[in-house]
């Protein structure tokens, strides 16, 4: 066993992957390739609580961030942002009977030309008929397309990991009926400004 696992690692280098610029290129993690180009691409998850580093406000954190290789210097592979989502186990808390869930997926633009595909949820304190419903969907939408038009990535990333935003969607939705939940649920990157 002790020999096949030799041969595995054997011609191969370990190199550091740093998370982007936005966290100051903190190592999150190593990984073993045969060339720089094999790294290229690769993808890693860490938790929002992992990675701030025991930070107080972070402590309650429910998502992890997905970041992808996309440059590599000596053996530092630098990332860039792929994606965000919260944990399975934080869903099956949250969706309970008698509670309304309420999911908007929708594709929005930053203001430096990264466009996301973002799936909210949000939890209502009853069930609700349709029109609430709409007008709770609407309302997320349009509030989340004003945002995030008008910042860059990295301010929005902070935003959601920070809670901010979602504080401020609930606190709207809170207008139209009561909001147990008010959460980011999944961002998916669809194209980004280099790879255009």
């Amino acid at each position: 066993m002790a020999e096949k696992q030799k041969k595995k690692w054997k011609g191969k280098d370990w190199y550091n992957i740093l998370a982007p610029d936005i966290f100051k290129n903190k190592k999150i993690g190593e990984s073993p390739a045969s060339s720089s180009k094999s790294v290229l691409n690769r993808t890693v998850e860490i938790s929002v609580r992992e990675l701030m580093g025991g930070e107080r406000k972070y402590e309650r954190s429910v998502g992890k961030l997905i970041f992808k290789v996309n440059r590599v210097e000596d053996k530092n592979a630098y990332t860039i942002f792929h994606g965000y989502s919260v944990f399975r186990d934080f869903l099956y808390m949250v969706v309970r009977k008698r509670l309304q869930k309420v999911e908007s997926i929708h594709n929005y633009k930053t203001k430096d030309g990264w466009e996301l595909q973002i799936t909210m949820l949000i939890i209502l304190n009853r069930n609700v008929c349709k029109e609430v419903q709409r007008k709770v969907r609407l309302l997320v939408q349009s509030e989340l397309d004003k945002f995030i038009s008008s910042v860059k990535l990295d301010d929005f990333i902070l935003s959601v990991i920070n809670s901010q935003i979602q504080t401020k969607l609930r606190k709207l939705v809170n207008k139209i009926y009561p909001a147990r939940v008010c959460e980011v649920a999944k961002i998916e990157v669809l194209s980004s400004p280099k790879a255009k």
